[in-house]
């Protein structure tokens, strides 16, 4: 079809733009690990829908993770996995996250985050494991170590380019979108 095509070259033509505009990509608590196990994307549901009174938009996630067909998830999540391990973005990364995460385990992100050090370089790629703060909520736990390990990341990314980072701390404060 012509207009899925053209869809799929302005997707292309988006991307390409917002990856020269990158300095630098903070993955906190991500990318999530999808082994198969459903009970995995309904956890996941917890951290995105807001709980109400209404036991009927409750039970939502449970509908839509009992309709989804698993082995098209599985080789859907195996394609993105991979996409995520060979993407050539020589981008530097900062990866953030948990011994005790769920959706995030710590074992599978070590192993996409020495992937990304095969393709850009140990200096490229930063990580950072906390002990015992739950998905995403690092930032909450920990705030100063947080704060300080995304502004010495920050710095990295501007210095990569060029930028200036001197007075960096008081024009750009650390937020969290939870």
């Amino acid at each position: 079809d012509d207009d899925d095509d053209d869809d799929e070259s302005s997707i292309m033509i988006d991307l390409r733009n917002l990856r020269q505009k990158l300095v630098g990509v903070i993955f906190d608590s991500a990318p999530a690990y999808y082994d198969g196990d459903a009970k995995i994307v309904r956890s996941a549901f917890r951290y995105v829908v807001s709980p109400t009174k209404n036991n009927e938009q409750n039970n939502h996630p449970l509908e839509i993770t009992n309709s989804l067909n698993a082995n098209v998830v599985k080789q859907r999540f195996r394609d993105f996995w991979s996409g995520l391990c060979q993407d050539p973005s020589n981008i530097p990364q900062l990866y953030v996250y948990s011994q005790c995460d769920k959706l995030a385990p710590a074992d599978q992100l070590e192993e996409l985050i020495e992937c990304r050090e095969e393709i850009l370089g140990e200096g490229n790629v930063w990580r950072h494991l906390f002990l015992d703060s739950e998905h995403c909520s690092h930032l909450l736990k920990y705030p100063n170590e947080y704060d300080g390990l995304v502004r010495q990341f920050l710095s990295f990314c501007m210095s990569q380019i060029g930028g200036m980072c001197d007075d960096y701390e008081n024009d750009f404060p650390v937020r969290a979108r939870l």
